[in-house]
C-alpha cells in the first residue's frame, strides 16, 4: 500500500481526523493516520524499551504497519525518533499559557510567579515531553547524531520559553544576570522533576515545582555576581 507523505505541519490538527481539511483525499487521510500510528507506537516503545529497543521490527509489530510505511514516512528509525521528539514538544508547548497572554496585574515579579504557577497547573500530569527527553538522554547506548540534534533543538525551545519571561524579570530588578543561564538552571530542574515524579508521583507536585522554580529564578536574578 502506498502512503502519501505528509508532515504534521500539513494539516491543522494531526490528532483529530474530523478537523482535517476537507480537501484531503482518502489516501492522504490514511497516510496521516499511518504516520500517527507509527509515532504513537514509537512513544510506547521508547518508554518501555528505550531507544535501543525501538527497532523498525518492533515499530511494525506495535503499529501493525509494514516496514515500507515507516521508511516512506520517516526514512529510518532515527527519523521516527526525531519526529516523536518534535511532535511531543509541539503538543507540550501548545497546551501551555503564553507569557504574552498572562495577567498583567502587579509588577513583573508577581506576574512571573503567577505565570509559572499557571504553567505548572497546565502540566499537573507528568509531561510526556520531558519523559521522552529524559528517556532518550539516559539511553545507555550511543544514539545517533540526528537524534541528539533533535533533542537539542526542542530543549532550546524550552529554554527560550523560560528565558523570555526571565529576561523581563531581570530587567525589572535591574540585574545584570544572563537570562539564558537562569533558564538553563530552571529547565534542568524540570527535567529532574520528570524523573522524580516518575519514581515518586505522590510527593512531587508540578504546580509546586513551577512555583519554586519561579522563586529560584528571582533569587538567582537578585544574587550578587
Amino acid at each position: 500500500m502506498i502512503h502519501t507523505q505528509l508532515t504534521v505541519d500539513d494539516i491543522s490538527c494531526p490528532d483529530r481526523m474530523d478537523s482535517m481539511p476537507r480537501s484531503l483525499t482518502l489516501r492522504q487521510k490514511q497516510g496521516v493516520e499511518s504516520r500517527e500510528r507509527i509515532l504513537d507506537a514509537a512513544v510506547d516503545l521508547i518508554f518501555e524499551n528505550g531507544y535501543s529497543g525501538t527497532s523498525v521490527a518492533a515499530l511494525c509489530a506495535r503499529s501493525a504497519l509494514p516496514a515500507s510505511s515507516i521508511y516512506w514516512h520517516f526514512g529510518s528509525k532515527d527519523g521516527v525518533v526525531a519526529a516523536v521528539v518534535k511532535r511531543e514538544s509541539e503538543r507540550f508547548f501548545a497546551e501551555l499559557p503564553t507569557w504574552e497572554s498572562s495577567s498583567s496585574g502587579g509588577d513583573v515579579v508577581e506576574r512571573f510567579t503567577r505565570y509559572m504557577e499557571s504553567v505548572g497547573a497546565a502540566t499537573r500530569e507528568e509531561p510526556r515531553f520531558f519523559r521522552v527527553l529524559v528517556t532518550l538522554a539516559m539511553e545507555p547506548v550511543d544514539i545517533s547524531d540526528d537524534t541528539i540534534e533533535s533533542i537539542r533543538r526542542v530543549r532550546q525551545s524550552g529554554l527560550d520559553f523560560i528565558a523570555g519571561p526571565v529576561s523581563e524579570v531581570i530587567a525589572f530588578l535591574g540585574s545584570s544576570k544572563d537570562p539564558m543561564e537562569i533558564a538553563t538552571f530552571c529547565f534542568a530542574v524540570l527535567e529532574g522533576s520528570a524523573i522524580g515524579r516518575r519514581v515518586d508521583p505522590e510527593h512531587i507536585s508540578m504546580p509546586i515545582v513551577y512555583r519554586q522554580i519561579a522563586q529560584a529564578a528571582i533569587a538567582l536574578a537578585l544574587a550578587a555576581d
